[in-house]
């Protein structure tokens, strides 16, 4: 397991995922492991924003051979779960890393919608910002 300056909060009404990545190390960390397709990162406490009231403490992925990503949070045991086909946990890498090029307040939604290519419609919603 690998340690990260990242933060999450999570909103059980909302059902999303607030994930703040304060450095490019942080960003590079959480590409890193969804490229790898398994392993864990603990992240720093302390929520994410007001907004989100459930900090997450570790990150989870898990290859799923021919699975759409899905987004998912365990809040009683403060995991965040990412599964998913290795070649769609590429995709969400490569937003990952886009995250580092965002001007500062920048920010992407990866939430689901009909007929989205490597999101499963059981996926929560997760919003990746940047410094």
């Amino acid at each position: 397991m690998t340690s990260s300056s990242i933060k999450i909060g999570y909103d059980s009404d909302a059902d999303e995922i607030d994930i703040v990545m304060p450095s490019r190390q942080a960003i590079e960390s959480l590409a890193l492991v969804l490229r790898a397709g398994h392993g864990s990162l603990s992240v720093e406490s302390g929520i994410a924003s007001t907004s989100y009231v459930v900090n997450l403490e570790r990150i989870v992925v898990e290859a799923h051979a021919e699975e759409l990503v899905a987004i998912s949070v365990d809040a009683e045991d403060g995991r965040l779960f990412i599964t998913g086909d290795p070649r769609y946990l590429e995709i969400l890498a490569e937003n990952v890393m886009g995250v580092a090029d965002l001007s500062k307040g920048g920010h992407v939604h990866v939430e689901y919608f009909p007929g989205h290519y490597y999101l499963s419609p059981h996926s929560s919603a997760a919003v990746l910002r940047g410094a």
